[in-house]
């Protein structure tokens, strides 16, 4: 077994007992909003969209907690976390005008020249639209192979050593929410 995938294997176990950990503890708050109708839609874990979330747009408010953030856009032009919608549509206008499709938005990063055929672009900036369209991308993601942690990383890229260093940052704000309380 090369290290390689003793680490990959480290890993899927890793996920699997903090995802339950999450699940144990969180899953309730989780299950009963928009994370809970989007997971229970394509039979994904509404704690694994909230650590990928977390990951994607995590940014810290002014209460000083870490949170996704429903307005945020990422491109080769730059980062964006708008202030409200309207401001994020504006953004996303405007980068399309220009020509420009390799573009991350919402909460869930979802790309719009990945997966922009599965709803307009101004779709994917209403927060319970891009929850439910990520969690089929992590569900065909997942359902790609039968190793948890190489699903999760191919949420991101289907480029190995980029879905290995996705999955690190995922298992991060994964052990994170196992242990919030």
């Amino acid at each position: 077994m090369t290290m390689r995938r003793c680490v990959s294997m480290l890993v899927m176990i890793g996920w699997a007992i903090t995802a339950r950990a999450a699940d144990a503890r969180v899953a309730e708050v989780l299950q009963e909003s928009l994370w809970g109708a989007a997971a229970r839609v394509a039979d994904v874990s509404a704690s694994e969209l909230y650590a990928i979330a977390l990951a994607e747009s995590g940014v810290r408010c002014r209460d000083g907690k870490f949170r996704p953030w429903p307005w945020t856009i990422n491109s080769p032009q730059g980062s964006l976390r708008a202030n409200s919608k309207q401001a994020a549509q504006a953004a996303l206008r405007a980068l399309l005008a220009a020509g420009e499709t390799n573009i991350d938005i919402g909460v869930m990063q979802v790309n719009w020249r990945a997966h922009g055929h599965r709803f307009g672009h101004l779709d994917l900036l209403d927060p319970a639209t891009n929850l439910k369209v990520a969690a089929h991308i992590l569900a065909e993601a997942r359902a790609s192979h039968a190793n948890l942690a190489v699903g999760i990383g191919r949420y991101h890229s289907w480029t190995p050593w980029r879905a290995d260093a996705y999955v690190q940052r995922v298992s991060v704000w994964t052990r994170r929410i196992a242990h919030a309380k």
